[in-house]
């Protein structure tokens, strides 16, 4: 009788372990943005840098990654210039 308690509790834990991980297995699919990651250009030459100090847009970018793909979008000084990342 203990043990078919034990074999019911382990299935039942066991269950629901299945059931999370699924949940994160499909969350990961789900999501292109595993990681955010911001770009800032640094050691710009003084004229540059002061040139830029109101717009601070300038020289900056950010970067998302999924499980299977992910895209940027840099600024190098002329605007937004977005690409995908495979």
């Amino acid at each position: 009788m203990r043990t078919d308690l034990t074999k019911r509790v382990l299935t039942f834990c066991t269950f629901f372990i299945c059931c999370g991980a699924l949940a994160l297995l499909s969350a990961s699919f789900a999501t292109q943005r595993w990681i955010v990651a911001k770009a800032v250009k640094v050691g710009l030459p003084p004229s540059i840098s002061n040139a830029t100090a109101g717009d601070s847009t300038k020289f900056r970018g950010e970067l998302h990654f999924g499980l299977f793909e992910g895209s940027k979008t840099l600024n190098h000084g002329f605007g937004d210039r977005k690409s995908h990342i495979w």
